[in-house]
């Protein structure tokens, strides 16, 4: 899919790194997952809030004219984007990391195949290889950590 592209897609592989480190370091400090979530929000506030100003500030404002249905529903966002980051902290916890990995294969998957079956997108022989590569290279993984364990 690089060769289609025609170059390296950055956003994939700043997000696939960041992801990874992310859950090795969940895994390593060992903290009590709604500690976790917190300290990672209280990192995020100062780069947050300013923001949040600014989009207030801003006459698109969603808060600003919100209904209070639309505000609440708009403040649930947050309770929706927490609750499986504490599910996360929780797996990282108590999961093994190369099976914490395997795992962050499976949401990438059902996403592709929502995209091909529900949003009717394109699918073609660029796709297949790469999705062809990254499932070999997982089985061939699972089948080396079986063996290892043997």
């Amino acid at each position: 899919m690089t060769y289609q592209l025609g170059k390296l897609p950055w956003v994939a592989v700043v997000l696939a790194v960041s992801f990874s480190i992310y859950g090795a370091l969940k895994k390593e400090l060992h903290l009590n997952p709604f500690s976790s979530i917190t300290l990672e929000t209280l990192l995020m506030m100062p780069f947050a809030v300013p923001y949040i100003g600014m989009l207030m500030a801003s006459p698109e404002s969603h808060f600003t004219l919100a209904t209070p249905d639309l505000a609440l529903l708009l403040m649930g966002t947050g309770v929706v984007t927490a609750v499986p980051l504490v599910l996360f902290s929780y797996g990282a916890n108590l999961l093994p990391l190369n099976v914490l990995g395997f795992f962050q294969y499976l949401s990438p998957t059902i996403n592709l195949l929502l995209g091909i079956f529900f949003f009717h997108e394109t699918f073609g022989l660029a796709q297949i290889s790469a999705l062809g590569f990254v499932w070999a290279a997982i089985v061939l993984f699972t089948v080396a950590e079986s063996l290892r364990g043997r």
